[in-house]
C-alpha cells in the first residue's frame, strides 16, 4: 500500500478480535507505518465501552477517518445486527457525539466526517431519500457543533 501511497486504516468492532479503541492504536502504532491509522467509527466506540479518556490518552493524529452515527440506549442482543440494521442519526440516541467530536479534534483528528447510519427502517426507502436524510442530519449535526 506504501507503496502505491495509500493509506491503509484499521477499523476496530467489538464482537471481532480487535474489539476496542486501544486494541486497534496499539496495532497501528506496532506497525509503525507512515501510512496507517485507526478508523474511528462512534457506534463501535461507544458499543466497546469506549470511554472519552481512551480518546484523550491515544497518539495524536492516529485516527485517519471518522464515521458518525448514534445508538439506542439499550444494545440489541446481537451487536452485528445492530451495526447492520440499528445505527441512529447523529442526536438521535445516547452517544455523548459532541463530546466525542471534541475530544478528537483535540487529538488532531480533524478529518472529513462521514456518516455510517445503518437502519432498517431505511432499507425500503429510495437511495435518494436515504442520501438526503443523512446528508441533512450529519449537516445538522456538524452546525451544532462547538468544538
Amino acid at each position: 500500500a506504501k507503496h502505491y501511497d495509500l493509506l491503509v486504516t484499521l477499523e476496530f468492532f467489538p464482537p471481532s478480535g480487535i474489539s476496542n479503541l486501544q486494541q486497534a492504536v496499539n496495532i497501528v502504532t506496532a506497525a509503525g507505518q507512515d501510512n496507517g491509522g485507526v478508523n474511528f467509527d462512534t457506534w463501535h466506540f461507544h458499543r466497546s465501552g469506549g470511554q472519552l479518556a481512551d480518546i484523550e490518552a491515544m497518539p495524536k493524529g492516529i485516527v485517519t477517518n471518522i464515521q458518525i452515527s448514534d445508538a439506542a440506549g439499550e444494545p440489541w442482543s446481537d451487536l452485528t445486527d445492530e451495526t447492520l440494521s440499528g445505527r441512529l442519526m447523529p442526536g438521535e440516541g445516547c452517544i455523548d457525539l459532541p463530546g466525542i467530536m471534541r475530544a478528537l479534534w483535540q487529538a488532531d483528528c480533524k478529518l472529513p466526517l462521514s456518516i455510517e447510519v445503518f437502519n432498517e427502517a431505511y432499507k425500503s426507502l429510495p437511495v435518494s431519500d436515504v442520501v438526503q436524510t443523512q446528508a441533512q442530519g450529519l449537516n445538522a449535526f456538524v452546525n451544532s457543533l462547538k468544538v
